[in-house]
């Protein structure tokens, strides 16, 4: 606004305005110029890259698996780039998750649907379809035995921190409960 009306305005504060304008224009010219990305990757380049990390997390699953066959258990180690790798959750050290996730989860969803006047069952099916959305997992077509719950089957495949990470991350619950 400053710059449109001292453009307009005929008179020696406005070419003193106009003056400095110009003046901060070619020094902004100048950073942009001297601070120039890096020229971007050809698609070959990428495509080399993207080769070279999935040999290497071969030939890590390769020798996971000859380790395995020689009834050793494979040293535990984060493959880059998996899907289905989980962050660790706000407020839970990596090092240390909680053992009782169902228990946490039961009375997060209690709280939230107390608060919000939903029911358990909306709340669930609400994180359900979250989780579908999220990570894919279709909590319905996940094999459970005859009196298994959900939550039971989530437990079972090892799903049960990303309810968690979920309800942490949509479920706004006041802090006060």
């Amino acid at each position: 606004m400053a710059k449109e009306l001292s453009m307009v305005e005929r008179n020696a504060k406005g070419k003193e305005a106009r003056q400095y304008f110009i003046e901060a224009e070619k020094i902004a010219r100048q950073l942009i110029e001297q601070q120039a990305p890096a020229p971007a990757l050809s698609n070959e380049q990428l495509i080399l890259q993207l080769m070279a990390g999935q040999q290497e997390i071969l030939s890590q699953l390769r020798a996971d698996i000859e380790s395995i066959k020689a009834g050793q258990r494979p040293p535990a180690r984060v493959l880059p780039g998996l899907p289905g790798r989980q962050l660790s959750l706000p407020g839970v050290s990596a090092r240390r998750r909680p053992e009782n996730f169902r228990s946490m989860i039961s009375r997060k969803v209690a709280d939230y649907s107390a608060t919000c006047g939903a029911t358990t069952q909306q709340t669930y099916n609400y994180l359900y379809k979250r989780l579908y959305h999220i990570y894919g997992i279709d909590v319905y077509q996940l094999f459970r035995g005859e009196r298994e719950s959900i939550l039971d089957a989530l437990e079972k495949y090892g799903h049960l921190e990303r309810l968690y990470g979920l309800i942490m991350a949509e479920l706004n619950i006041p802090d006060d409960l």
